[in-house]
């Protein structure tokens, strides 16, 4: 008697197939033992999970948008001190540190899971 009596079917197209085969060839297992390493040894994320990670994803994908801002008008300011000898104003130098800081805080909070 076989030791394991239950077949399980899979359909593939052509891309996957092939994606499959190359991933089994660079493992150096058979077909079967790879199937069941993904299937039993692997962790299926949840759509809360998956969820969660989009959203996570796109309000860092937004702050990321900020601080690219937040650089390139460091460098504007920067290029003007350059310039003409003249500093910024010491209240905008404030304002965009305090940007810096509420940003860095709000991945903080994504990162370490307190956010929502």
């Amino acid at each position: 008697m076989r030791k394991r009596p239950h077949n399980v079917y899979v359909r593939m197209n052509d891309d996957e197939y092939a994606h499959f085969l190359s991933l089994v060839k660079a493992a150096g297992v058979s077909q079967q033992a790879y199937a069941l390493e993904a299937c039993l040894n692997s962790r299926v994320t949840s759509s809360e999970d998956r969820a969660l990670l989009i959203s996570m994803n796109a309000t860092l994908a937004d702050m990321d948008r900020q601080l690219r801002g937040l650089g390139t008008n460091v460098n504007q300011l920067a290029h003007v001190a350059n310039g003409t000898g003249a500093l910024p104003a010491e209240d905008e130098l404030r304002s965009i540190g305090t940007d810096v800081f509420k940003i860095k805080a709000k991945v903080n909070d994504i990162w370490c899971g307190t956010a929502n």
